[in-house]
């Protein structure tokens, strides 16, 4: 039995000549942006066992990698209190009136969302109705992603499906909580803990054997040194074997012959000194900007100093600030982003991955199921023709100029 749709008055993509919505389910799921996710994911869920030979023996550093920045934020807690990193203006002020504040956190926060909304059509799955479909009228691909219909979230597993291979973990522990228990955190904490996400992730990757992941360990808010063993023994358990140590050159080929999966950087140095398994912090290329165009003028003017010598991330992602929350009542971190991704799609079709000065690696986003941005990413890697040449930038039709403010 499936979870139901129920029937809406204003339900209008699933009313299609004079029929009613039950009768043209499977066209009406198979139309639109949940179309092209479940597209992505038959393709991507195992595009690195799929890439050419002579791609194989290539560092992963100088490949292109799709990422998801702030990997966790589609399961924040709505009842969670502030982190202890935001400023005490925010504590004070989600203090005194949180049904005003918590809100507009939770706008701002949330970055990983795959978004029916871009229709203006009513989606209501608040009703169970085991009854009234039956399960044969529904493809097996959109089966294996029920959290869309339960609110339109990307779990961990779902972007690893959809071909996304940084994964952003910024990992905290709960202020005044006696427990042991870490969680991941953007203003406010997840629901699910670090534990449980990797268990996940490892799940996934069985089922993937040739497929490569980077675990990026960050923020680590409240967490002590004792937490921090913890973490790190907990990485080990888990993941065992799949660890690859730093002293290897992360090539697909030496990799699959090892039974490497998991490269996991670690922003604490006296940990990465005690653990081979554990690789340095990875840059993020981190603008800051609230607009797309300094955002992009930004990122060139990084590509124009140099990309460092091993992984390194171009971040895509949009930041807003108080200012820019203000100006903007109504807006979100969905709707800020949205309104950028045609400009940020072009950009990133004129990159180049490879080893040379203006190269990039590993691009990151906010909601990356839209607007193709895993396959973009992944389809750079059609450009690389070993020995490995960092092409001009911007050549062709498609080249656009961010120079203009």
């Amino acid at each position: 039995m499936l979870l139901g749709l129920q029937r809406v008055k204003h339900w209008t993509w699933f009313h299609s000549g004079g029929r009613t919505p039950y009768e043209v389910p499977e066209q009406a799921l198979m139309e639109g942006p949940l179309q092209t996710f479940i597209h992505v994911c038959r393709e991507n869920g195992q595009w690195m066992s799929r890439l050419p030979e002579e791609l194989w023996d290539i560092p992963l550093y100088n490949l292109a990698l799709p990422g998801s920045h702030d990997t966790m934020t589609y399961c924040l807690d709505k009842r969670s209190a502030v982190s202890g990193n935001e400023s005490k203006l925010v504590k004070f002020l989600n203090r005194c009136i949180p049904c005003i504040v918590h809100p507009i956190i939770m706008k701002w926060s949330t970055t990983q969302l795959f978004m029916l909304g871009m229709t203006p059509y009513v989606w209501d799955i608040s009703l169970i109705c085991w009854d009234q479909l039956s399960l044969s009228v529904y493809p097996p691909s959109f089966l294996c992603i029920p959290s869309l219909l339960a609110g339109g979230v990307l779990t961990v597993t779902e972007q690893l499906e959809a071909g996304v291979r940084y994964l952003d973990f910024r990992i905290a522990h709960k202020a005044n909580d006696p427990s042991m228990n870490l969680y991941f955190v953007h203003m406010v904490y997840t629901t699910v803990t670090v534990q449980d996400t990797l268990w996940e992730v490892l799940r996934w990757l069985e089922t993937h054997p040739q497929e490569v992941v980077i675990l990026a360990c960050r923020n680590f808010d409240g967490l002590t040194k004792r937490l921090h063993s913890q973490l790190v023994a907990c990485l080990k358990e888990i993941f065992q074997s799949k660890l690859c140590p730093r002293n290897v050159i992360p090539t697909l080929r030496t990799m699959w012959q090892l039974g490497h999966q998991v490269i996991v950087s670690y922003e604490e140095d006296v940990e990465l000194e005690q653990h081979c398994e554990l690789w340095p912090a990875i840059p993020y290329w981190w603008g800051n900007k609230t607009s797309t165009r300094a955002l992009i003028r930004y990122l060139e003017r990084m590509k124009r100093r140099g990309r460092p010598g091993k992984f390194f991330v171009a971040g895509i992602n949009l930041t807003e600030n108080l200012g820019y929350i203000l100006l903007h009542p109504f807006g979100s971190l969905k709707k800020m982003t949205l309104r950028s991704l045609p400009c940020l799609k072009i950009w990133i079709k004129q990159q180049y991955p490879g080893p040379k000065k203006e190269c990039i690696n590993i691009i990151a986003g906010d909601f990356i199921g839209n607007n193709d941005f895993v396959k973009d990413v992944i389809e750079l890697n059609t450009k690389i023709n070993p020995p490995l040449e960092c092409q001009s930038r911007g050549a062709g039709t498609n080249s656009i100029s961010f120079l203009a403010s």
